[in-house]
């Protein structure tokens, strides 16, 4: 059985020899069996499609090829010797690549040690992105717990008409409309292709910040009195510092990815998908907002973004641009986008804490590495009731110095005007 590739899937897909890999870490301590470990691996491999996956090319289109027999998802182990190791660990998984021809498009690693450990959870972007990570987490230590715990497979959507309301995928005043937004796009990518100069690839790097339980509830606490969130007030926070960083490089625009999942039913929350539609978000430019009016200003920015978003329209026009793509491919190392930073909120972490011999003590990072020019992300989590921060960009195009003076700044101007103390504090990165 196999599937042709969604747009969205075959530019993660880029060329297929580039690592395009999405990655979420957790810490753990007590103890795991690793035959537990592997069986629970296995299980959750038997559930989800994409993770029986390999990919193939035929008359020009890639296609998802679902085995009946994959070979397993890899556990490497790794003895555990500093509490950094997962850092290392991090960048090495970055950039390997994965192999696409026999497939897993997922694979672990387990940084070990007698009373704690950090489990890497690793996938290709063309087969999942970080929701879809977050719930083979899930399922793996449910199952590391209980082994005999059931979980049901499903079959793999056939083509973009499986996930589609049969009432709008054959509306015809809809297609046009799609059709038509579908021939600008193409034509921007052709007048920009002119345009883009070659920029070589650098280090990518990773800056990590946490607020602690009280930090994090003394932080929603002021956002719920202002009438605004903490991702918004973190949006905001984060725009002010690049633009006092970067100066006249500041474009005050930034990207926030919607989870499709609210949007698409026929994607269930825990099925295994990549694609995010994004909004576009600026600060106000009135001169008279304080930090908490350009907060309740962004809050109610997004809120209207996302009410006008069509993912079915967004999903339908994608696919009239596939001819677009190896020119895609080739713009975006190149291009330097047309917003400052992507911020994506995962949210609170619906993964259980407690198990019978280990506990996770605490999420360290939800981290995409992208081979575009600019790959500047940001990722907000929260897990036990503390938020956590994962800045990851590229030494070529953001340097690393510019970065912390970024994320140091953001993070001084939330302590500020929460006006509860040392708000976040930079903890790992590198």
């Amino acid at each position: 059985m196999k599937r042709k590739m969604l747009f969205f899937e075959r530019i993660m897909y880029f060329d297929g020899q580039t690592p395009v890999n999405c990655l979420i870490t957790a810490r753990i301590r007590g103890s795991i069996a690793v035959d537990d470990l592997r069986a629970a691996l296995d299980k959750v491999q038997a559930k989800h499609p994409l993770l029986r996956a390999h990919v193939e090319e035929e008359d020009r289109q890639l296609y998802f090829v679902f085995d009946a027999n994959p070979p397993k998802i890899p556990l490497r182990i790794v003895e555990r010797q500093a509490e950094g190791d997962w850092l290392k660990n991090t960048k090495e998984e970055w950039k390997k690549p994965f192999d696409m021809v026999n497939g897993p498009l997922v694979r672990m690693v387990w940084i070990r040690s007698d009373e704690v450990s950090e489990l890497l959870l690793v996938g290709h972007h063309c087969a999942c992105d970080g929701a879809s990570l977050v719930s083979i987490y899930k399922e793996l230590l449910l199952l590391v717990d209980q082994p005999d715990l059931p979980l049901i497979a499903y079959e793999p959507f056939q083509s973009l008409k499986d996930l589609i309301p049969k009432e709008i995928f054959s509306n015809v005043r809809k297609g046009l409309v799609i059709r038509g937004k579908a021939a600008l796009a193409r034509l921007f990518f052709a007048l920009t292709s002119k345009k883009a100069a070659e920029n070589p690839q650098g280090e990518h790097y990773l800056l990590c910040s946490r607020a602690d339980e009280k930090a994090s509830t003394a932080f929603a606490d002021r956002c719920k009195k202002e009438g605004t969130t903490p991702y918004s007030a973190m949006c905001v926070a984060f725009m002010q510092a690049f633009g006092e960083v970067r100066r006249t490089d500041f474009k005050n625009k930034m990207m926030c990815p919607v989870n499709i999942r609210r949007y698409v039913k026929s994607i269930a929350p825990d099925m295994i998908f990549n694609y995010a539609p994004t909004v576009m978000l600026s600060l106000s430019t009135d001169q008279g907002d304080d930090f908490w009016g350009l907060a309740k200003k962004l809050k109610q920015s997004m809120l209207e973004e996302v009410e006008r978003l069509d993912a079915y329209e967004y999903l339908m026009a994608a696919e009239h641009l596939h001819a677009a793509i190896p020119k895609l491919i080739t713009l975006l190392p190149r291009l330097k986008g047309k917003h400052d930073f992507i911020f994506s909120n995962v949210g609170r972490l619906e993964i259980q804490e407690d198990y019978r011999t280990f506990k996770v003590e605490s999420f360290l990072s939800s981290t995409t590495a992208l081979p575009w020019r600019d790959s500047t992300t940001i990722v907000t989590t929260s897990f036990r009731g503390q938020i956590d921060l994962a800045f990851v960009s590229n030494e070529s195009f953001l340097p690393y110095a510019d970065a912390v003076a970024i994320r140091e700044r953001a993070l001084h101007i939330l302590t500020d005007v929460v006006e509860a103390g040392m708000l976040f504090e930079s903890s790992e990165g590198a």
